[in-house]
């Protein structure tokens, strides 16, 4: 979920900009100096067509305007493996352009609550070159550089907790095909939450009395709003704030607070589920994407352009097939389907579907190292 997770940095970070997922195809081999004491010891496959074509579809079912590939045509067999994932895209380009990742799940991150919360942990103190993040700084193009070094120095400890949870609830909603925005808390505005109906905040460690005031207009107007133990304890600046801020929301009506723990475990079927539970039942028919699959290696992600005319990207990264079952909600009409199955678009049938059903149901089975587009647009 890399190339996802990035994007979904970048537009938050620079909402108003085009942004362009531009991953390294080919084999890459730990740095030296430094970083190769710090950095996992991982050597990478020669790439397949998936390790191309997924990550494009990836990016661009979570948000991304384009996609660039670093080193492109470095190797024949990559070239020939890029220019199919160009060919792909291109057919899709017409689905897609106009389009938008739903507004229905807004994912809420802290960055100032994380290193806050870091600085407080650490039981060493050290210079910036003998921790490691001078190199790290001028080697590593991490969007969240410093916190991935403090996730590797220093794995499991207390100080990346707020890196960790962060990580855990959005690969949650990747797993799961609930496709949402990402904002900073940091810097909340109302209208980021204007069409949001569940905020999830991973680390709500620091916050603003702005911020503080937004969600709690956002809940009295009956938006529903996911805590996981943290309550803004803290500034944006460090400073202590004389009570938690949002710890009189946790108990209220339409909010949960899943417990700082239990965020860390989400990669458990026994919590994430109950954590899938919530969701489903407070989004109802109006959850952007309804996503069944028996594995993780299948991930799905939707974008729409109009009610009646949404996109959904399908990707298994797995080595065996896959059958999975999408749920897209659709008012009451005759529809048309298309797939594009990575080498041409095919049909997928015309549907027709009543007010009383709201949701259109597509069964699909995904071969292995495979990437998919479906597009549903009203009948002809």
């Amino acid at each position: 979920f890399y190339p996802a997770e990035t994007v979904k940095h970048l537009a938050a970070g620079f909402p108003d900009a085009t942004v362009i997922s531009f991953p390294a195809v080919y084999p890459w081999a730990a740095d030296s100096g430094l970083l190769e004491s710090i950095l996992p010891k991982v050597t990478f496959p020669e790439p397949r067509l998936i390790d191309t074509l997924g990550v494009a579809l990836s990016a661009v079912g979570n948000g991304a305007d384009g996609f660039i590939p670093f080193a492109a045509g470095k190797r024949k067999k990559q070239w020939e493996e890029q220019k199919k994932t160009f060919s792909m895209l291109r057919d899709i380009s017409p689905w897609v352009d106009g389009s938008s990742v739903p507004e229905a799940i807004a994912v809420l991150h802290s960055r100032a609550g994380e290193d806050w919360y870091a600085l407080s942990a650490e039981s060493k103190k050290k210079d910036p070159v003998a921790d490691g993040s001078m190199a790290m700084r001028e080697k590593c193009t991490h969007i969240q550089m410093n916190n991935y070094l403090s996730y590797h120095l220093q794995k499991a400890r207390e100080s990346s907790r707020g890196y960790r949870a962060h990580k855990s609830v959005m690969h949650f909603l990747f797993r799961n095909g609930f496709s949402f925005r990402l904002h900073y808390l940091d810097t909340l505005r109302k209208q980021h939450l204007l069409k949001a109906r569940v905020i999830l905040i991973p680390f709500g460690h620091a916050i603003s009395e702005t911020a503080s005031r937004i969600l709690h207009d956002a809940v009295r107007d009956g938006k529903k709003l996911i805590l996981f133990g943290m309550h803004g304890e803290l500034s944006p600046d460090g400073e202590k704030h004389g009570k938690a801020l949002l710890a009189d929301l946790a108990g209220q009506k339409g909010v949960s607070d899943f417990g700082k723990e239990a965020v860390l475990r989400l990669g458990d079927a026994d919590v994430s589920g109950k954590l899938r539970a919530i969701m489903d039942n407070w989004l109802g028919y109006d959850s952007p994407l309804k996503f069944e699959s028996a594995t993780p290696e299948c991930e799905a992600a939707i974008r729409v352009k109009s009610p009646k005319e949404k996109i959904v990207f399908l990707v298994n990264w797995g080595t065996a097939a896959r059958k999975v079952k999408l749920g897209i909600p659709l008012p009451e009409g005759r529809y048309q389907a298309s797939l594009h199955d990575s080498v041409k678009i095919v049909e997928a049938g015309r549907h027709t579907y009543s007010a009383r059903q709201r949701v259109g149901y597509f069964d699909l089975e995904l071969p292995a190292l495979s990437g998919r587009v479906l597009y549903v647009r009203p009948a002809k």
